[in-house]
């Protein structure tokens, strides 16, 4: 047993719950391995300290207020932020698709057009993009 399979069972040893084969497989382990064994001793003196401890009763509702708090519905920002992202998407995905749709020859009169409008510049430019028409 290593020390990653000791910890696995590492409740059910100190509970006293494991079969004596592998109850007497992790006492080998501690007897070789001091990390594990100072580890298993500082479990026990917390089990021993909390045994002496009473124990506390819950307030009352405590079980109905965590589940209001947690069944909550998102906050209006929140709800909000997801109207938001849906919108965008859906533009996005709109703007793709008719990207898509307009005719190939369109783009390039409307590039062409540009072209003239803004003069040299931007035809250069487009040149060295390798965009040009």
């Amino acid at each position: 047993m290593n020390c990653d399979e000791w910890r696995l069972f590492l409740q059910d040893y100190l509970s006293g719950i494991l079969s004596e084969p592998a109850k007497a497989a992790i006492d080998r382990h501690l007897s070789d391995c001091a990390a594990c064994f100072a580890e298993a001793r500082a479990y026990r003196q917390v089990e021993i300290g909390l045994a002496g401890e009473p124990l506390l009763e819950p307030p009352p509702g405590i079980a109905d207020r965590i589940l209001a708090r947690v069944q909550r519905p998102a906050s209006a920002w929140k709800r909000e932020l997801v109207r938001l992202a849906a919108a965008a998407g859906l533009l996005v995905g709109l703007g793709v698709a008719a990207w898509s749709t307009i005719p190939r020859e369109k783009v390039q009169e409307t590039l062409r057009s540009n072209v003239r409008a803004h003069g040299q510049h931007l035809e250069s430019w487009l040149n060295r993009a390798g965009v040009a028409p």
